[in-house]
């Protein structure tokens, strides 16, 4: 589970949010991030993403469809 604070929560009407990796999509919506680093599991993989706060985002992705990076 993705918790974060600060600007995504507030837009969410929240002191603290909390996303599961299997939501988040990426190359969608408003914000922004550096793939930091790329786990590959065979069937699924994760994908750690900068969006410039703490701890990075974690992002699952199914282990075909795999960004370049």
């Amino acid at each position: 589970m993705n918790l974060t604070t600060g600007p995504m929560a507030d837009a969410a009407g929240a002191h603290t949010l909390g996303v599961r990796p299997e939501d988040i999509i990426l190359g969608s919506g408003p914000h922004q991030g550096t793939i930091s680093h790329l786990e590959y599991l065979g069937a699924d993989a994760f994908a750690y993403v900068d969006i410039g706060h703490d701890e990075p985002l974690t992002v699952r992705l199914a282990g075909r469809d795999l960004p370049n990076v």
